[in-house]
C-alpha cells in the first residue's frame, strides 16, 4: 500500500487474532518493534504495532484481525 503512511515503498499489515501473542513470539525471534506506533482499543488491548525496521522498503505492522474473519 503506497501513500502517506509509513514505509519508503508503502506498508504491509499482518492480521492476527492475538497481536500480543504474535508480537511476543516475534520478539523472541529477534524482531524489534516501534513502541511509539502502538494503538490500543478501549480496553487497552494491543490492536496495532509496527516493526522498527523496514523490510525491502516496506513498513510492516501487526494488527488485530476483526472477529468473524
Amino acid at each position: 500500500m503506497k501513500g502517506s503512511g509509513r514505509g519508503t515503498k508503502g506498508h504491509i499489515g499482518i492480521g492476527t487474532y492475538s497481536p500480543f501473542r504474535a508480537v511476543a513470539y516475534l520478539e523472541r525471534q529477534g524482531i524489534v518493534f516501534n513502541k511509539d506506533s502502538i494503538k490500543t482499543d478501549a480496553k487497552g488491548n494491543l490492536t496495532l504495532i509496527y516493526m522498527k525496521e523496514e523490510i525491502a522498503g516496506f513498513a510492516v505492522h501487526i494488527m488485530q484481525k476483526p472477529a468473524g474473519l
